[in-house]
């Protein structure tokens, strides 16, 4: 979707998010908006992106309430605006110690369905498709071929069409060996490589082509990092940083180049820390603390998004679902041109603040006619210079005498009338890094019962950049 088209469906859905970024890298919480239905507080929920249907989809997990731990089949959906319940039928998670489960999702996007991983105490571990409003189980495997575990970690590597799966523990052993799923085959890879663990985390680095593990316990937690290429398992190069973790959560962010690792049982759990060739860095963003959230990267929006996880702040919600992305440019704002004169003078829109990620965009129209009928409207839109093949600025008259189109309108406001000639126009901009830097344009107007022609009077223009 083009950039531009990506932000217009955005603004029409009214998003609300939180409270404004600052520049760098960022993270920002993603509030749904326009829905009371979210997914209730959970610990080590499966979680992946579905680039096909631009669906974040998550499922399981454990919901502590009043003390008793609850583990639900729902399954909800994340469409980058608001969580929707789409199942209540489905994978079931049973909790593993340190607030663990045994489920982990990943997306196949060779074969276009989310793939769960189910491995129930004692066995089978079961393989589960979503094609969006179903899950299928297409594989069951005995407890005598694959280890039944818990804190496991999986990684889709796309060009190779495999999920690779490591590591987890049965509740007295720790495990370390290295399983592939091709859809509809489960083998055995390797039994040599990192030493056995649990509570580790991994993702698919696709500009070296492995997937990457980090970290995890074997009694003591691990700070270790390795490489799987497909046939063996190798250390990674420049793998000191964060230090000994695990519970924690990483992605690949593929705008960037670079894996994401934040999270943590313990003390550092607010860190967030970013992987490159040449080695870790400790990002200048925290979240809030926590383990044992899920996380993915939203391709569409080209961010990292954590949905859960424990910590002090959690436990009453309801921002569970964070956006993490580098934001590049400053927010601005400047007015030009003049409106048109109507009954009360020449109506004016001013900015209040600048249009910043993560924060509500506030403006105020001045000079707003009185009575009952002084409807006024807003405008976005990303151009000010040609509206439908017409050079930019464009006269109006003869139906509005007086009065300039400054704009390209592409998105409209009703804001309602005014009140004592003031009227507030309060625009919600979401957290989307890839935007940082574009340019929109708002004009406004405001209907006035024979005034004029075309009963309506117009005010001068504002151009504002996306930023921080």
């Amino acid at each position: 979707m083009n950039p531009r088209n990506l932000l217009v469906s955005a603004f029409g859905a009214a998003l609300l998010t939180g409270t404004a970024a600052t520049q760098g890298n960022v993270w920002q919480p993603l509030l749904p908006f326009g829905t009371v239905s979210q997914p209730q507080v959970r610990l080590s929920a499966a979680i992946a992106y579905d680039s096909d249907r631009d669906r974040i989809v998550t499922c399981a997990g454990r919901i502590n309430a009043s003390g008793s731990n609850i583990y639900p089949q729902e399954t909800w959906e994340f469409d980058g605006v608001d969580w929707h319940l789409i199942g209540t039928v489905g994978p079931i998670a049973f909790g593993g110690y340190n607030s663990s489960t045994n489920i982990r999702a990943y997306y196949d996007s060779q074969r276009h369905v989310t793939v769960a991983i189910e491995s129930a105490q004692a066995g089978p571990t079961n393989f589960m498709e979503w094609n969006g409003s179903t899950w299928t189980t297409v594989l069951s495997v005995p407890n005598s071929v694959f280890h039944w575990r818990f804190a496991f970690d999986v990684a889709y590597d796309p060009i190779r069409g495999v999920a690779v799966l490591f590591g987890g523990y049965d509740s007295s052993n720790e495990l370390g060996d290295t399983w592939e799923f091709n859809g509809s085959t489960f083998v055995q890879v390797s039994g040599f490589g990192p030493q056995a663990r649990w509570g580790h985390a991994m993702a698919y680095d696709s500009s070296r082509g492995v997937v990457v593990l980090y970290g995890g316990r074997n009694g003591p937690q691990l700070s270790d990092m390795w490489d799987w290429n497909g046939s063996s398992w190798q250390p990674t190069p420049n793998a000191a940083g964060p230090g000994a973790r695990a519970f924690h959560t990483m992605a690949y962010d593929h705008a960037r180049s670079r894996l994401v690792l934040f999270g943590n049982d313990g003390a550092g759990s607010a860190q967030t820390w970013e992987w490159q060739p040449s080695g870790w860095t400790l990002a200048p963003a925290t979240n809030s603390v926590r383990s044992n959230s899920s996380a993915i990267y939203d391709s569409r929006r080209e961010r990292v998004v954590s949905f859960g996880g424990s910590g002090p702040s959690l436990n009453s919600g309801p921002t569970t679902t964070f956006g993490f992305g580098e934001v590049p440019n400053a927010a601005t704002v400047s007015a030009f041109g003049v409106g048109c004169a109507g009954p009360s003078g020449v109506p004016q829109l001013a900015a209040i603040n600048s249009p910043t990620f993560g924060a509500t965009f506030s403006l105020q129209f001045s000079n707003v006619p009185p009575g009952p009928l002084s409807m006024v409207f807003g405008w976005v839109g990303f151009d000010d210079t040609t509206w439908n093949g017409n050079p930019l600025p464009a006269p109006l008259g003869p139906l509005f005498p007086g009065c300039t189109a400054y704009i390209a309108p592409l998105v409209s406001y009703s804001l309602g009338i005014g009140v004592n000639g003031m009227r507030s126009w309060q625009m919600p901009i979401p957290f989307m890094p890839m935007l940082s830097g574009l340019s929109i344009y708002l004009q406004g107007g405001v209907y006035a019962p024979n005034f004029n022609p075309g009963q309506a009077i117009f005010t001068n223009a504002l151009a504002g950049t996306l930023g921080s």
